[in-house]
């Protein structure tokens, strides 16, 4: 995960860090690990191997041309998150 704007608040086995425009985080397989954005614009570059977050990504919804959510964003559930998973390289805590 490189932060190119904002900032990004990101989990690594429940210690917490917040990475600022600069920095970068990489999470090692295995690793229990959650991020969010921590200021009203983050942007960030990640990529993912072997790809099993790409599957869950196009399993959860349809192609949208929006760019930014806030509050109007539609609802993701935890049994959608879950379905999505199932069969993905992935474990969900």
């Amino acid at each position: 995960l490189y932060v190119l704007e904002g900032a990004l608040r990101i989990s690594l086995d429940s210690t917490e860090y917040l990475l600022h425009q600069g920095d970068y985080a990489s999470i090692p397989p295995g690793t229990v690990h959650r991020w969010e954005g921590a200021a009203f614009f983050t942007k960030v570059i990640t990529m993912s191997t072997p790809g099993g977050l790409d599957a869950l990504v196009q399993r959860l919804g349809e192609p949208t041309e929006l760019h930014m959510f806030g509050a109007d964003a539609p609802p993701l559930s935890a049994d959608a998150l879950a379905e999505a998973a199932e069969g993905a390289d992935l474990k969900l805590a």
